[in-house]
């Protein structure tokens, strides 16, 4: 397990679970400290840096069990679908604007999140 990459993913999933954050960092701009992730960083992490052909590989890598990879895969697919709405360049205002689409990245990013505070950070 590479705990490092894990929490990254973590990291990511949390910022964009948190809706706090989206109102007051990512629509207002308020930062709170310098660790928040920005919009594009959660997003990118997910649909590029943890880009595979073939996403069983992060079982045993980044994931601890199928029941993470199926709900990674979603929001992985979730957010792509999000990408293709908006364009690489959108920002998260476009994102809301976007509707049903930024509501299904919310509701697999909080799936994720829940499996992923369920296992914790294994070595």
């Amino acid at each position: 397990m590479n705990p490092q990459v894990r929490s990254r993913l973590s990291d990511a999933v949390a910022a964009l679970s948190d809706e706090e954050l989206h109102e007051r960092r990512w629509l207002r701009g308020v930062m709170m400290n310098e660790d928040e992730m920005d919009f594009d960083d959660a997003v990118l992490l997910v649909v590029d840096e943890l880009a595979t052909s073939d996403p069983s590989e992060l079982i045993g890598h980044i994931l601890v069990d199928e029941r993470e990879l199926v709900a990674f895969v979603h929001l992985s697919d979730a957010l792509e679908r999000l990408v293709t709405t908006i364009g690489k360049f959108g920002t998260f205002q476009d994102a809301v604007n976007s509707g049903k689409i930024w509501l299904e990245c919310l509701d697999a990013a909080q799936a994720l999140r829940g499996l992923l505070n369920l296992a914790g950070s294994p070595e």
